[in-house]
């Protein structure tokens, strides 16, 4: 199965508000150790093939959950700045409807996309030095299974 994940990453990059926000923090599942803050997580949460009667299937449609996190500097700044940070990535993904390229693989892979938003949540993750606030949102990435050739 074909993963995504940094196409979709390439793509939030490419917005100058989100970049200049988390710079190039957007990783898969965690943060790392000492993470500086904001930073933005990716998790793969299901995946979806659409089936067919005969072969293998074209379209896949992945759930992946975008975190927002932000370190507590003070509860009401931190809360509204992953707010506002995931306001930016809801804009940049729901209702997408084009193409997302990965450079990696030779040769580079262009996906066709159309994004669903599928909802939001508020969370806050208590630690010794307070916690992060976090806003965490769900989205379906349908796309061709098999790159488009460029």
């Amino acid at each position: 199965m074909v993963e995504i994940y940094r196409a979709l990453r390439l793509f939030l990059l490419a917005d100058a508000t989100i970049a200049a926000s988390v710079g190039t923090r957007i990783y898969p599942v965690k943060l790392p150790q000492g993470a500086l803050y904001p930073a933005i997580t990716v998790l793969k949460v299901s995946e979806f093939t659409a089936k067919v009667l005969k072969g293998k299937a074209s379209l896949a449609r992945p759930r992946y959950q975008i975190d927002c996190w932000m370190w507590e500097k003070s509860s009401a700044t931190a809360y509204t700045d992953a707010q506002t940070l995931g306001g930016l990535v809801r804009s940049r993904l729901e209702g997408y409807s084009g193409v997302m390229s990965d450079p990696a693989p030779s040769p580079p892979a262009d996906y066709d996309t159309d994004v669903e938003y599928d909802g939001a949540r508020d969370l806050f993750d208590p630690d010794v030095n307070g916690g992060y606030f976090r806003w965490s949102g769900d989205f379906l990435i349908w796309h061709g299974v098999h790159p488009v050739a460029a």
